[in-house]
């Protein structure tokens, strides 16, 4: 006696038939909570009633090789200017947090440090450069779309001298 009794064809059309039943059921409970969220059907909007807020450090641009930039820039938006820019060299960032670390912990010899890797390594493209390290607040959506960053808080500013 075999599990499966249904011949080619017959397996086909069962097959056929249940594919069918499950695409209408998916379109009529689809349809009917149209404005409202059934999970798991048309659960588009998960996050998007709730803020989200995010806040990062970054590096603020004012100056470039002796010229005063007319609106400052954020290091990572200037991919024509800084190669890690182009890039976008993870490390950087990485190096920002814990030059921010440094900074509140009031350990001014690791502070140079990771001022020196950001100045020597991230801003080798350039001479000159006036900057300072910020925490950015922004919504992410917004940012995105407008590049609107809603809060920025300067930690501390250089200036990278050419040598």
């Amino acid at each position: 006696m075999r599990l499966w009794p249904l011949t080619g064809y017959t397996r086909y059309r069962v097959s056929t038939y249940f594919a069918a039943c499950l695409i209408v059921g998916y379109l009529t409970i689809a349809l009917h909570y149209r404005n409202d969220e059934q999970f798991p059907f048309f659960n588009w909007s998960l996050f998007s009633y709730s803020p989200n807020p995010r806040s990062d450090v970054a590096i603020v641009i004012r100056t470039v090789d002796g010229k005063t930039l007319p609106k400052p820039r954020l290091f990572i938006d200037m991919p024509d200017t800084f190669l890690q820019a182009r890039l976008r060299n993870v490390n950087v960032w990485k190096t920002e947090w814990n030059l921010v670390d440094a900074i509140h912990a009031g350990d001014t010899k690791k502070a140079n440090e990771y001022r020196q890797v950001i100045e020597q390594d991230y801003m080798a493209d350039v001479k000159s450069v006036g900057y300072e390290i910020a925490l950015i607040t922004y919504s992410p959506i917004r940012r995105l779309r407008t590049g609107v960053i809603d809060k920025m808080d300067v930690v501390a500013s250089y200036e990278k001298s050419a040598p």
